[in-house]
């Protein structure tokens, strides 16, 4: 009887004997040549006899394979059910090399993972006596690993030590068995799994290795399809994310913020940088980055085929360097020298057959990207391109509106110098009332994106003048009614002039309707209070403080306090009597600011 067994086996045998009763009970024992056996065994009491009394007797049964069946289907439905649960490759590999050494007694157990971009097979994980091997590398086809899938079939050997296809020749000190079998399903080749123990293999254990391989293939390939399923659909958030901030963001360097940590959150990589080529300077610059230790990569400026960077631009084409200290034929960069960077991967950056930059990726540790990892990488890289594309027609498209605005704008204060010189007895007239015009409609609260309008309305208001004749708009003394019907018409003229052209229709109301009154009586349309444009109700006050002001052919100018007094006994008028009360705010808030400026000057 095996010893761990034997006070059980006397225990059993006593309590049958007490209670003269029949029942069975199993325990191992060990044969003369070592090996163990489970007993299934029913004791009962036999009979006496005339020369022996009562004894207790019975039969026991060989039950070593059933109960081995036994664990192994229950080992299989424990690992079905634990795979079932995990969702990762990671979660998996450990579930099943700790139940196939406690199912089958093995010392040590490894999955190694088939990695086709590099024509690699990767110990993901090594339990017992193969941990030690975990992350190692080897090629496709060497090893017992090799052996199994090229054939198809398991690979079993009795000992290790001297099997010409061990590829890791000193990493067992004593002799073992293994057995190594192909995870294969639907004819996709996933990796290998691989046991080893003292004792040889048997071919029952062999099928129950290949029954688990079978298992395990399957759970890894759900599992590695979810994990491609998700990391495709994180890749698919993270280009919204580039695609919201492009469509949205106008600001090129938040752009690219957001665009490098995509990079590094998506590829999972340690760091990662945008450089943009200046056409003026002939040069890479810095514009964004992430994941540096020091700001030294800030101050990088690469020519064309300088660096990797730079030879990436040149042959437009992605730049790989899996080692970076070994790379040949590109100096590198001072800047990243801190960074204790290994790989490098630099995509050029092209958008309508020009390159406007460089995306750089790196890694401080060894990185074996797959075909699907690279290709994203180009992904991002054109949505990249387009950002910065894009930035740049904003840009371009910002600079041509400027100089047509400015174009505009010196456009319009010819015209109105024009006017001036035309009638030299008003010549500076129409700055002066722009100026305080703008500055009264901003003090009255009118928005910002207004006041463009306002200004070019003031600076135009008396081009209908230009359709009166000279001998009315020139004539010394009064006008006759005549005269005085064809003047007021220059309102209309300014609106027939100026409505065809589209840039001022928002500038229309001033020019037409400068001459409206408060109560009714103006013209040309005899408009009445809040029915007359705002900024022309402004600019009213404004333009006749400033004409009274000023000497004319058929009168002198008017002093301050007469002016004062005209405007405010038309309140309510002519003019709006709010705009009247914003308008001597500002006055003494003007004569306080120019006697401050005297004071200091002083």
């Amino acid at each position: 009887v095996h010893p761990e067994d034997r006070d059980l086996v006397a225990q059993l045998s006593e309590m049958d004997a007490a209670q003269r009763a029949s029942k069975e009970y199993e325990y191992r024992v060990i044969r003369p040549d070592g090996q163990v056996r489970v007993l299934a065994s029913r004791a009962k009491i036999l009979p006496a006899t005339p020369t022996q009394g009562e004894r207790l007797g019975g039969v026991a049964v060989d039950i070593t394979e059933r109960k081995q069946r036994e664990r192994e289907l229950e080992a299989m439905a424990t690992i079905s059910i634990a795979l079932r649960a995990a969702e990762t490759s990671a979660q998996m590999l450990p579930i099943v090399l700790e139940q196939l050494m406690h199912l089958l007694g093995a010392s040590g157990a490894g999955i190694a993972i088939s990695r086709t971009e590099t024509d690699e097979l990767e110990i993901g994980l090594g339990l017992g006596e193969m941990a030690n091997m975990t992350n190692l590398r080897m090629p496709t086809g060497a090893g017992i690993a090799g052996q199994a899938l090229a054939t198809g079939q398991p690979y079993v050997t009795d000992d290790l030590t001297i099997d010409p296809h061990w590829y890791h020749v000193n990493s067992l000190k004593k002799p073992c068995a293994a057995a190594c079998i192909p995870l294969v399903t639907n004819q996709d080749v996933l990796g290998v799994l691989t046991a080893i123990r003292a004792r040889p293999f048997s071919p029952v254990e062999v099928g129950v290795l290949v029954s688990l391989a079978g298992i395990a293939a399957s759970a890894m390939q759900r599992a590695a399809l979810h994990e491609q399923t998700e990391e495709r659909l994180r890749r698919l958030v993270g280009l919204r994310e580039i695609d919201n901030a492009i469509a949205h963001s106008l600001d090129l360097h938040i752009t690219l913020t957001i665009i490098v940590e995509q990079v590094i959150s998506q590829l999972g990589v340690d760091a990662s940088d945008i450089l943009l080529f200046s056409p003026g300077m002939n040069v890479f610059e810095y514009s964004a980055g992430r994941g540096f230790r020091s700001k030294a990569v800030e101050q990088t400026r690469l020519r064309l085929g300088e660096s990797h960077a730079g030879q990436a631009a040149l042959e437009r084409r992605l730049v790989a360097v899996p080692d970076m200290a070994a790379a040949t034929g590109s100096p590198g960069r001072a800047q990243l020298a801190p960074e204790n960077f290994l790989a490098a991967y630099c995509v050029p950056l092209i958008a309508k057959g020009q390159v406007v930059g460089v995306l750089e990726v790196f890694q401080r540790a060894v990185l074996h990207p797959s075909a699907e990892w690279l290709s994203f990488l180009e992904t991002l890289a054109g949505q990249t391109a387009i950002a910065v594309a894009d930035a740049s027609l904003f840009a371009d498209l910002q600079r041509s509106n400027a100089d047509m605005r400015r174009a505009y704008d010196s456009t319009l204060e010819g015209w109105s110098a024009a006017l001036d010189l035309r009638d030299k007895e008003t010549e500076g007239h129409s700055q002066r009332v722009t100026a305080l015009t703008v500055r009264l409609a901003r003090a009255m609260g009118v928005r910002a994106s207004d006041l463009e309008h306002i200004r070019r309305g003031a600076l135009l208001h008396d081009i209908g003048k230009m359709g009166v004749p000279d001998a009315i708009l020139l004539k010394p003394g009064q006008l006759t009614p005549d005269e005085l019907a064809i003047m007021r018409q220059h309102p209309r003229l300014a609106y027939e002039l100026l409505s065809p052209i589209a840039f001022l229709q928002l500038a229309l109301d001033i020019p037409y309707c400068h001459h409206e009154k408060w109560d009714g009586t103006g013209y040309p349309r005899e408009l009445k209070g809040e029915s007359i444009p705002l900024s022309a109700r402004i600019f009213a006050v404004v333009d006749v403080w400033d004409a009274l002001r000023s000497d004319r052919p058929y009168r002198s100018g008017w002093s301050e306090d007469k002016t004062h007094a005209y405007i405010r006994d038309q309140s309510g008028k002519q003019f709006d009597p709010h705009i009247v009360e914003a308008f001597f705010e500002l006055l003494l808030t003007i004569s306080a600011e120019v006697g401050l400026a005297e004071e200091i000057g002083g």
